[in-house]
């Protein structure tokens, strides 16, 4: 009997390795959310580093022991932080792109550098007037079946990360306006 019982997992172990490698090999995740602003007031807090340690998913909003360090340029194209903490671990950020109409684009480099991501912040005009902030990431996990499924389960584990972030930078941007 525990020999079957052996056979069936080692058959659902294959299974699911052999299944590992039809999935997809990036990951994207977004969300977004409505701001009462213009993109002006939006893209001054967004690609000004030193602002994010109010709101972001990165830093001491999101986990109260992380500890930020700024580049020396900090804000717009080239600007950097890095982090640790205890639960976001160690990270940095460099932001790529900025542009006040369509928003920023920047690497980041979670779980010491280990894991590559790319992001960005975008701003579209809102039907109902305002503006949508939308936050995307996107990532590679073509090495590794494992990662794969990881790969797959990120719109449930860093989703709420994301809204909660947009929450907290919505709060932040319209109580300056």
């Amino acid at each position: 009997m525990l020999k079957q019982f052996a056979a069936v997992i080692a058959c659902l172990v294959g299974i699911l390795f052999l299944v590992s490698f039809v999935l997809p090999a990036r990951w994207e995740v977004s969300r977004e959310m409505q701001v009462n602003s213009d993109n002006y007031d939006i893209h001054a807090v967004v690609e000004d580093l030193e602002t994010w340690t109010n709101w972001s998913p990165w830093g001491p909003a999101a986990d109260g022991t992380a500890k930020l360090t700024l580049g020396d340029d900090h804000s717009g194209v080239d600007g950097t932080m890095q982090w640790t903490g205890k639960d976001l671990g160690s990270g940095s950020l460099t932001i790529r792109s900025s542009d006040v109409d369509r928003g920023i684009v920047f690497d980041l480099g979670l779980r010491g550098g280990s894991e590559r991501v790319r992001g960005s912040i975008s701003y579209t005009p809102a039907p109902s007037g305002g503006t949508l902030v939308r936050i995307q990431l996107s990532g590679d996990v073509s090495s590794s079946p494992i990662g794969r499924y990881i790969g797959m389960m990120r719109g449930y584990t860093t989703g709420p990360d994301l809204v909660d972030a947009l929450t907290r930078l919505k709060r932040k941007i319209e109580r300056r306006v």
